[in-house]
């Protein structure tokens, strides 16, 4: 076949691509007559890595030999089967049946066979339907309902769809080389908060272009009442992390009882597990890979960094408090409130009002009232996933 012919010897062998370079002493004589034969037909060796060498590869695998092949049914064993077989005589005592008895094969058995059709189908018994399945879906692994229509013109017994179903949906192989669908579980969710500073997401951004010696930020953002907080760093080494969010955080707002991160090697530090320890917080781990699990930071981080970049070259770290500062008193539509009035009680005055605050002093009695009247209407909104999320669970796992 190869013989005369100009071709390429692939290999994922990759020495062996130098075996006609190499010097004539660095092989022995069994070597050299061997590459003696192969260099009547071919010289030209390539490497090939071993994953895109599947068809050659596969001959040299030992479980090449458990591929399933189709084999002759014996009709023989069949037919004493079914005169055994206690399926076949109760059908029989019923006489409702459509069986009759044919010769089948060749050589000619005489088996009980199915004439309801315009084909001619056999009666298999209990012990025979899982080698007929076999027979039959090794061929091309088709579907479930292809399965049972292909049996089902052939073959005839009972419960033969509720059987075929089950073994085509557990068959190993269709489930190790087809796409099909999967069970996908429903998404967790986080559970509301029922005061401020009770639940904390933080994480870390950078690095930045550096200003005045910052090149990165931790971020901190409530989820009862969004408040953020940024504060730049010089580092983001464990323990810049961890005196950073005591100082900035922990010291004004107290230890959250529930605080999620990320997954990095800063906050999984043996440094930052003893201060929630200490702190008595309960610290939950975002998804790898998966940044809306922590998506109330990370949507804060999009609005952070494009409201640096339109500040343009002035440094970020001089206007992040600007920018904090209009942040928190932007109005919020799941809040239907700014992140001020859920904090403070009441909207904070912004540069440039034209209206100035009135100088007379309130009663604090009304003050106090009032306060607690506003704080009581302001709820957390309901946690909800945004996009469509296909939820399916096979029936077997209801």
């Amino acid at each position: 076949m190869v013989e005369g012919r100009s071709f390429i010897l692939f290999t994922d062998h990759k020495p062996l691509t130098f075996a006609f370079r190499q010097k004539e002493d660095k092989c022995s004589p069994r070597q050299l007559r061997q590459l003696d034969l192969i260099g009547q037909f071919t010289t030209d060796i390539r490497h090939l890595k071993g994953t895109d060498n599947a068809v050659a590869d596969a001959l040299s695998r030992i479980h090449i030999s458990t591929i399933g092949l189709p084999y002759a049914i014996d009709f023989q064993k069949m037919a004493e089967e079914q005169q055994t077989g206690p399926g076949l005589q109760d059908i029989l005592s019923a006489n409702t049946t459509s069986l009759a008895t044919l010769p089948v094969g060749e050589p000619p058995v005489t088996l009980h066979c199915d004439v309801s059709l315009d084909r001619i189908r056999p009666f298999v018994p209990e012990n025979f339907r899982r080698e007929v399945f076999t027979n039959l879906h090794s061929l091309s692994h088709p579907g479930i309902r292809a399965s049972v229509r292909i049996i089902s013109e052939r073959y005839v017994c009972p419960s033969m769809k509720a059987d075929v179903t089950l073994w085509a949906r557990t068959c190993l192989q269709c489930q190790q080389t087809k796409v099909s669908r999967h069970t996908r579980s429903k998404l967790s969710h986080f559970v509301p908060p029922s005061a401020r500073f009770e639940h904390v997401h933080i994480d870390l951004v950078g690095p930045l272009s550096p200003s005045e010696g910052f090149r990165y930020c931790l971020t901190c953002v409530d989820r009862f009442s969004k408040w953020p907080e940024a504060f730049p760093l010089v580092d983001i080494s464990a323990n810049t992390i961890a005196t950073t969010f005591y100082s900035g955080w922990i010291s004004r707002f107290g230890p959250p009882l529930r605080l999620t991160t990320d997954q990095g090697t800063q906050i999984e530090s043996a440094l930052f597990q003893a201060l929630t320890k200490f702190l008595g917080t309960a610290r939950q781990r975002t998804t790898s890979y998966h940044p809306a699990t922590n998506g109330q930071v990370e949507r804060f981080h999009r609005q952070l960094k494009a409201a640096i970049m339109a500040h343009g070259k002035v440094q970020w770290s001089s206007t992040l408090p600007t920018i904090l500062l209009g942040y928190r008193a932007t109005w919020k539509e799941d809040l239907e409130a700014t992140t001020a009035e859920m904090v403070y009680g009441a909207p904070i005055r912004l540069l440039g009002e034209f209206l100035s605050p009135t100088t007379d002093s309130p009663d604090p009695s009304t003050f106090v009232g009032k306060l607690k009247e506003v704080m009581q209407r302001l709820l957390p909104p309901k946690t909800q996933h945004h996009g469509q999320h296909s939820v399916f669970v096979s029936k077997d796992l209801s």
